[in-house]
């Protein structure tokens, strides 16, 4: 007979904050933050604020944030319970709200869903290019000029979400943009997404929702 224990998990609570000099990442670091913890706090900010064009140095965040550990060794990072970004001297807050359901959302101090149509930053990100700057070299005129779309450097196979719910209204290889994925949002919107380096599940045609990998 093979006896099973199951051990207690504990969740630990702790703050943390920093400014930011160079990029998101190095300031979590200085801050003791493990790299799931920034994604989250990304992820929960992520309907305001685009990650590659909008950060600038002097930004700040503070955030509090659950760890789970099991006999004293750590074992992950836990949920965002709250956090406050300040971009471009904007202050963002997020609060979190478990429903009776289960389902957890979160809410800035008014009250109102951080949730909103689209995503600003539709990626899983590990390191973004051309930060704290609007302008970059075109690769081919060599000159500096504002960047129509948002370019995200990160590993080949980096999950692309869809930013809201909508359509594929194309799913192919296009000139300039290589591995192409266009999702017709309705009421005019569409976004593309392009140097792909392959294809989700989802076909021309075929419904997706907001965080549905494309």
């Amino acid at each position: 007979v093979e006896l099973v224990q199951q051990r207690e998990m504990q969740s630990r609570i702790h703050m943390a904050g920093a400014e930011i000099r160079d990029s998101l990442f190095g300031a979590g670091a200085k801050a003791g933050l493990g790299n799931g913890t920034i994604l989250s706090m990304a992820t929960v900010f992520g309907y305001d604020i685009d990650f590659a064009q909008d950060l600038r140095a002097g930004d700040s965040f503070s955030v509090v944030y659950e760890d789970i550990y099991r006999d004293g060794e750590r074992l992950r990072s836990g949920d965002i319970l709250a956090a406050t970004f300040v971009n471009q001297g904007k202050r963002y807050t997020a609060f979190r709200y478990v429903f009776e359901d289960g389902r957890v959302e979160y809410f800035d101090a008014d009250g109102r869903p951080l949730k909103k149509s689209f995503l600003r930053t539709p990626l899983e990100f590990t390191r973004i290019s051309s930060q704290f700057s609007t302008g970059r070299k075109h690769p081919i005129l060599g000159k500096v000029r504002r960047h129509a779309g948002v370019d995200y450097a990160a590993p080949g196979g980096t999950p692309i979400m869809s930013a809201g719910d909508g359509r594929i209204s194309f799913a192919g290889w296009k000139n300039g943009y290589g591995r192409t994925v266009i999702v017709d949002h309705g009421r005019g919107y569409t976004t593309l997404y392009g140097h792909l380096s392959k294809f989700g599940k989802y076909k021309t045609g075929a419904r997706v929702r907001q965080n549905d990998m494309i």
